[in-house]
């Protein structure tokens, strides 16, 4: 439902979203399966819970339509991804005990 309610609530010139903290990739999967973005990209900071997305997400066949980032997702949206802002919806969805 999370996946429907951003897709339907977005402004339709916004083609791209960015998954902050992407965990094993439920949320991004699902942002995936929606049909809605051009391009989804996800952040996670875990390496082996980013490995585990990365495989579920070849598992529901959308491994093509996300592109993964390992880090901090405030470092990489004020660098790599500063570009896509304009274009894009931000999704955060932190980690249950907050940020450690």
């Amino acid at each position: 439902k999370i996946a429907e309610h951003i897709a339907e609530a977005a402004q339709p010139e916004k083609s791209v979203i960015i998954d902050c903290f992407a965990g094993v990739g439920g949320n991004t999967i699902a942002f995936a399966q929606n049909g809605r973005w051009t391009r989804i990209h996800a952040i996670e900071k875990d390496i082996a819970s980013l490995e585990c997305a990365i495989h579920n997400a070849e598992v529901y066949g959308v491994q093509d339509r996300i592109s993964w980032y390992l880090g901090d997702c405030f470092e990489l949206l004020n660098t790599e991804l500063q570009e896509l802002g304009q274009h894009s919806v931000v999704f955060a969805s932190p980690p249950w005990g907050g940020v450690t």
